[in-house]
């Protein structure tokens, strides 16, 4: 079974007044603001996925092994230079200084 139909014609009541625009400067005018509204949305969208900018990468150097991390998360380059660490003492887990 279709859905709901709805069917329509647009006239005018009557001739329009001096001082009215009448039926067809209205639709003109009605579609003249919103291709105005849309391409303000259009450039408000850009400007701001302009100003939303890929995080900048990180390089991670230690000794002989480099690590260019592109995620926008610091706990992330953060996580990769602690594990580097601790393969560099060893496997220990601590401070610089080896303590555990």
């Amino acid at each position: 079974m279709p859905g709901p139909h709805v069917h329509g014609r647009l006239v005018g009541s009557a001739p329009a007044r001096a001082d009215h625009m009448g039926v067809v400067l209205d639709l003109i005018s009605l579609t003249v603001a919103g291709g105005l509204s849309a391409a303000q949305l259009a450039v408000a969208v850009s400007q701001w996925r302009a100003a939303r900018r890929a995080a900048p990468a990180v390089t991670i150097r230690h000794g002989d092994v480099e690590i260019d991390v592109r995620s926008g998360d610091a706990a992330t380059a953060l996580a990769i230079a602690e594990l580097l660490r601790e393969q560099a003492h060893g496997g220990q887990q601590g401070d610089d200084r080896g303590t555990a």
